[in-house]
Protein backbone atom coordinates (compact mmCIF):
# COMPACT_ATOMS: atom_id res chain seq x y z
CA UNK A 1 0.00 0.00 0.00
CA UNK A 2 2.89 2.35 0.78
CA UNK A 3 4.35 1.76 -2.66
CA UNK A 4 1.03 2.60 -4.34
CA UNK A 5 0.78 5.80 -2.34
CA UNK A 6 4.28 6.90 -3.35
CA UNK A 7 3.63 5.89 -6.98
CA UNK A 8 0.41 7.91 -7.02
CA UNK A 9 2.12 10.94 -5.48
CA UNK A 10 4.95 10.69 -7.99
CA UNK A 11 2.51 10.48 -10.91
CA UNK A 12 0.67 13.58 -9.69
CA UNK A 13 3.86 15.57 -9.28
CA UNK A 14 5.20 14.48 -12.68
CA UNK A 15 1.88 15.41 -14.26
CA UNK A 16 2.31 18.91 -12.86
CA UNK A 17 5.50 19.26 -14.96
CA UNK A 18 3.85 17.73 -18.01
CA UNK A 19 5.25 14.19 -17.87
CA UNK A 20 4.12 10.65 -17.23
CA UNK A 21 6.13 8.14 -15.22
CA UNK A 22 7.06 6.31 -18.45
CA UNK A 23 8.31 9.53 -20.05
CA UNK A 24 10.33 10.32 -16.95
CA UNK A 25 11.91 6.85 -16.98
CA UNK A 26 12.91 7.21 -20.63
CA UNK A 27 14.45 10.65 -20.16
CA UNK A 28 16.33 9.47 -17.06
CA UNK A 29 17.55 6.34 -18.85
CA UNK A 30 18.84 8.34 -21.81
CA UNK A 31 20.64 10.67 -19.42
CA UNK A 32 22.17 7.81 -17.44
CA UNK A 33 23.19 5.59 -20.39
CA UNK A 34 23.59 8.10 -23.21
CA UNK A 35 22.34 7.88 -26.79
CA UNK A 36 21.02 4.47 -27.78
CA UNK A 37 18.77 2.61 -30.17
CA UNK A 38 15.12 1.96 -29.48
CA UNK A 39 15.93 -1.73 -28.91
CA UNK A 40 18.66 -0.83 -26.40
CA UNK A 41 16.25 1.51 -24.63
CA UNK A 42 13.61 -1.19 -24.54
CA UNK A 43 16.09 -3.59 -22.92
CA UNK A 44 17.16 -0.96 -20.36
CA UNK A 45 13.63 -0.18 -19.15
CA UNK A 46 12.00 -2.15 -16.32
CA UNK A 47 8.86 -2.92 -18.32
CA UNK A 48 7.82 -5.27 -21.09
CA UNK A 49 5.81 -2.57 -22.86
CA UNK A 50 7.65 -1.34 -25.97
CA UNK A 51 8.54 2.34 -25.51
CA UNK A 52 8.01 3.37 -29.15
CA UNK A 53 4.81 5.40 -28.58
CA UNK A 54 6.21 7.15 -25.54
CA UNK A 55 9.41 7.93 -27.45
CA UNK A 56 7.38 9.34 -30.35
CA UNK A 57 5.59 11.66 -27.94
CA UNK A 58 8.92 12.79 -26.47
CA UNK A 59 10.28 13.39 -29.99
CA UNK A 60 7.15 15.41 -30.90
CA UNK A 61 7.64 17.48 -27.74
CA UNK A 62 11.28 18.06 -28.70
CA UNK A 63 12.63 16.38 -25.57
CA UNK A 64 14.29 13.50 -27.45
CA UNK A 65 16.05 13.35 -30.80
CA UNK A 66 15.67 10.48 -33.24
CA UNK A 67 18.47 10.11 -35.79
CA UNK A 68 18.63 7.54 -38.58
CA UNK A 69 21.97 5.82 -38.96
CA UNK A 70 23.51 6.47 -42.37
CA UNK A 71 24.69 2.89 -42.89
CA UNK A 72 21.55 1.15 -41.55
CA UNK A 73 18.23 2.95 -41.94
CA UNK A 74 16.53 0.41 -39.66
CA UNK A 75 18.71 1.54 -36.77
CA UNK A 76 17.61 4.76 -35.07
CA UNK A 77 19.61 6.48 -32.36
CA UNK A 78 17.77 8.29 -29.58
CA UNK A 79 19.26 11.10 -27.53
CA UNK A 80 18.30 13.99 -25.30
CA UNK A 81 17.73 17.47 -26.64
CA UNK A 82 18.69 20.56 -24.68
CA UNK A 83 15.03 20.89 -23.78
CA UNK A 84 15.04 17.26 -22.58
CA UNK A 85 18.06 17.93 -20.40
CA UNK A 86 16.28 20.91 -18.85
CA UNK A 87 13.25 18.72 -18.18
CA UNK A 88 15.53 16.37 -16.24
CA UNK A 89 16.25 19.18 -13.79
CA UNK A 90 12.50 19.37 -13.14
CA UNK A 91 12.34 15.58 -12.74
CA UNK A 92 15.13 15.74 -10.15
CA UNK A 93 13.21 18.39 -8.23
CA UNK A 94 10.11 16.17 -8.27
CA UNK A 95 12.11 13.18 -7.02
CA UNK A 96 13.65 15.26 -4.21
CA UNK A 97 10.22 16.59 -3.25
CA UNK A 98 8.83 13.06 -3.11
CA UNK A 99 11.70 11.95 -0.88
CA UNK A 100 11.02 14.86 1.48
CA UNK A 101 7.27 14.15 1.39
CA UNK A 102 7.76 10.43 2.10
CA UNK A 103 10.28 11.22 4.84
CA UNK A 104 7.80 13.50 6.59
CA UNK A 105 5.09 10.85 6.34
CA UNK A 106 7.37 8.16 7.71
CA UNK A 107 8.65 10.40 10.50
CA UNK A 108 5.13 10.65 11.90
CA UNK A 109 4.84 6.88 12.28
CA UNK A 110 6.11 4.84 15.21
CA UNK A 111 9.45 3.17 14.48
CA UNK A 112 7.96 -0.32 13.94
CA UNK A 113 5.44 0.99 11.39
CA UNK A 114 8.19 2.90 9.60
CA UNK A 115 10.28 -0.25 9.36
CA UNK A 116 7.31 -2.18 7.92
CA UNK A 117 6.64 0.58 5.38
CA UNK A 118 10.28 0.67 4.27
CA UNK A 119 10.35 -3.12 3.93
CA UNK A 120 7.17 -2.99 1.84
CA UNK A 121 8.72 -0.34 -0.43
CA UNK A 122 11.94 -2.35 -0.80
CA UNK A 123 10.09 -5.56 -1.65
CA UNK A 124 8.01 -3.78 -4.33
Amino acid sequence: MAEKTVTRERAQRLSAIGLTAAQSHILSTLQRLGPMSLNELNAALPTDTPPSRVVSTLVDRKLVTRRDQVDDRRHVELGLTTRGKKKLVEIRRVEQAIQRWAGKKLKKLPLRSTQKALIALADG
